[in-house]
């Protein structure tokens, strides 16, 4: 099959090329899913640990303040702030989402290496 859109099967429809770094087939296609997992779950693991240490956090509007305004200690900072506080369930539920991933991640190349 070639790589072109004018590609037709039987049944009238098209086949769309496919990248190679998607592809499953490809010898490192694998790599990618597997990195785009690992990122997330350790984005959850450290998201579920601050939230396990923090008991609430100040988010100022940026409109209102520049970068420099907040390394001069003399300059109040924003006047619209937001104070968000996790509740007590999230930290865990972060926690334990990001290592089920995590987990998946790490055991991808298996899954699709015995597939193959």
């Amino acid at each position: 099959m070639t790589d072109t859109l004018k590609e037709r099967r039987g049944d009238g429809s098209i086949d769309l090329p496919q990248p190679k770094w998607l592809s499953t087939h490809h010898p490192r296609g694998f790599i990618v899913w597997r990195s785009f997992f690992l990122a997330v779950g350790i984005m959850l693991l450290i998201v579920g640990g601050e939230c396990l240490v923090i008991e609430s956090a100040t988010l100022y509007a940026a409109a209102e303040s520049s970068a420099t305004d907040f390394m001069d200690p003399a300059v109040a900072p924003g006047t619209t702030t937001k104070v968000v506080a996790p509740a007590e369930w999230m930290p865990w539920t972060l926690l334990s989402l990001g290592a089920i991933v995590v987990l998946y991640a790490v055991t991808l190349p298996k899954r699709w290496n015995h597939a193959s």
